[in-house]
């Protein structure tokens, strides 16, 4: 997963560009949700995205964990408590191979499996 990090931020800018993460010079509306108890990969996914936006925009997105009810704007990283509600019939992670990936903006949520 460490190795495919800067290609999915790539990859999460590209669909993101149909849902607003960060406006220079306004304070954040977006969220980054991981889970819980998040591998140290989604966290390090997580906090890459969170500087590649402030580098970008100055705006710092905050990292929330799933614990917390969801955010009205989200990027959500992996699978958490969240993603199966957003995502609904399209939520199929066994059907995910070890190199597989999901990027789908629903709605004012971006959600990134893999």
């Amino acid at each position: 997963m460490q190795r495919y990090i800067p290609l999915l931020l790539a990859l999460t800018l590209a669909a993101a560009s149909a849902l607003d993460l960060a406006q220079h010079g306004k304070p954040a509306d977006c969220s980054i949700v991981i889970s819980e108890n998040a591998a140290k990969p989604y966290e390090s996914a997580a906090k890459e995205l969170q500087k590649f936006v402030e580098d970008m925009t100055g705006v710092k997105l905050p990292i929330v964990r799933d614990s917390m009810p969801l955010p009205p704007k989200t990027v959500l990283i992996g699978s958490n408590r969240h993603t199966q509600a957003i995502l609904k019939q399209d939520y199929k992670p066994e059907a995910l191979g070890d190199d597989a990936y999901i990027i789908k903006v629903k709605g004012n949520h971006l959600v990134i499996l893999g």
